[in-house]
């Protein structure tokens, strides 16, 4: 008996699911309307915007042509479906203040430090040069057998 929404007040209309991660998408816009200092970089929410009216429109093709032609009605569906993931991306660099480049080569950092594990120590506070030789010398008389 579980019926999506759609099929009882749009008959004939397939929901795919998708709408509802474009309501999430439109909903962010709104966070970010409501707090603008959650934007980094404001063309790509700009972007973000336009490509959010653009799967709007993909979903309205989606149900009128879904009355008609099965095939552009799922064509529309699986372009709204890759309009999505290109918005996801673009309100992802717009709020870190990041180019596609930079995600990029975070991302591949990442998959390295995943594989590979860290090779080097993190440091929180930077060791002055003198701090650095007292360390070098500790570590030399630990080396030293002891009497």
């Amino acid at each position: 008996m579980s019926r999506f929404i759609a099929d009882i007040f749009l008959p004939g209309y397939a929901a795919t699911g998708l709408e509802f991660v474009t309501g999430i998408l439109i909903a962010y816009i709104f966070a970010v309307i409501i707090r603008p200092q959650l934007i980094k970089k404001r063309s790509q929410f700009y972007i973000a915007v336009w490509l959010v009216a653009g799967l709007l429109l993909l979903h309205t093709l989606s149900y009128f042509f879904g009355t008609m032609s099965v095939g552009l009605a799922r064509l529309c569906v699986v372009l709204a479906g890759f309009g999505q993931i290109a918005v996801f991306l673009t309100l992802v660099l717009a709020t870190g203040g990041l180019s596609l480049t930079q995600l990029g080569g975070e991302l591949s950092n990442a998959y390295e430090v995943i594989r590979r594990g860290e090779t080097e120590k993190t440091t929180v506070i930077p060791l002055t040069d003198k701090q650095k030789m007292a360390a070098a010398e500790r570590a030399a008389s630990d080396d030293l057998p002891k009497v």
